[in-house]
């Protein structure tokens, strides 16, 4: 069984117990993924044009990178390209619904994510329309994310004038020069609460698809 990751996060790659392949457009980030799973095999590349003869893996986990990519459809012909005949890819993304919601509340999400980290939206109708080489098995409509702590973060950088301060790790923890103490103890009761309030405010947080391929 080979599987791929596509944007090998430390999270990621720590979610097998078995060698994979991953691949990220960032040599830092496979360097330290790599220093958690030194077994796996590690590939800068771009999902655009990867570097893998047809029909190489069982798996694909494509979660939540399609909203990076400068092409879309480029991407997902890649992957179904590398996938064999009845290869499954999972592929997750945030909805566009919550992206609306956090740009016109948040100054600092529009301008760090909507604007520039994420370059595409992305709805149902539009995510069959560019999955149709896969055959849908399932759709999760994920309404447990992290809504709140983007809401919260993005004002707590203004009220205290302290945006060059600030980072967040990819594991979502907060850190701020200034005011690290107190950055830590908002990020970890803003994931307390999170998850109801997202559920009273959304239908879908993100999507979750499970698809095979079918040639």
């Amino acid at each position: 069984m080979k599987t791929l990751i596509v944007g090998s996060g430390i999270r990621q790659v720590k979610m097998f117990d078995y060698p994979i392949t991953a691949i990220d457009i960032s040599q830092e980030y496979l360097d330290k993924a790599k220093e958690y799973r030194p077994e796996n095999i590690y590939v800068k590349a771009n999902v655009e044009d990867m570097p893998f003869e047809d029909n190489t893996f069982d798996k694909v986990f494509f979660t939540h990178v399609l909203e990076h990519v400068d092409n879309p459809i480029k991407a997902v012909s890649e992957i179904y390209r590398v996938l064999r005949e009845g290869g499954v890819l999972y592929c997750d993304v945030p909805s566009k619904e919550m992206e609306v919601f956090l740009c016109k509340h948040n100054d600092v999400f529009c301008r760090d994510v909507c604007r520039g980290f994420h370059k595409t939206q992305w709805d149902k109708k539009d995510l069959f329309k560019i999955l149709n080489k896969f055959y849908v098995l399932e759709i999760k409509e994920n309404n447990g994310s992290n809504i709140l702590f983007w809401y919260l973060w993005g004002n707590f950088i203004k009220i205290f004038k302290a945006e060059d301060d600030f980072y967040i790790e990819e594991c979502g923890q907060i850190h701020c020069v200034k005011y690290d103490r107190l950055a830590r103890q908002l990020s970890r009761c803003f994931w307390i609460i999170d998850k109801l309030f997202s559920r009273l405010i959304f239908r879908s947080i993100a999507y979750e698809y499970k698809s095979v391929a079918v040639k």
